[in-house]
């Protein structure tokens, strides 16, 4: 029947899908696992900075360290538009 077969090859096409997401999520945290430790730091606390809409606090040395681990300078992370409007206008006041 034409509708098993299509059901089949859905379920086949989700799983390869389902399996390249967990295939990535390994490849990311390998990864994340590696830049923490170059940086001389958990991958908790690395995962924590790099996680949207969380505000984690580290300090300056944390920040040259993860400069250094990825071979960029340290101002090249630092982008205005992580900065909340409400800090970047209260400035314009």
């Amino acid at each position: 029947n034409q509708a098993w077969i299509e059901y089949l090859q859905s379920q086949s096409d989700y799983a390869d899908q389902a399996q390249a997401a967990a295939d990535q999520a390994a490849a990311d945290q390998a990864y994340q696992e590696q830049l923490a430790a170059e940086a001389m730091m958990s991958r908790s606390h690395l995962s924590a900075i790099e996680a949207p809409n969380i505000v984690r606090p580290f300090s300056v040395e944390v920040l040259f360290n993860i400069a250094d681990a990825l071979k960029v300078e340290p101002g090249d992370l630092l982008n205005t538009s992580i900065i909340p409007d409400q800090i970047l206008n209260k400035k314009e006041k």
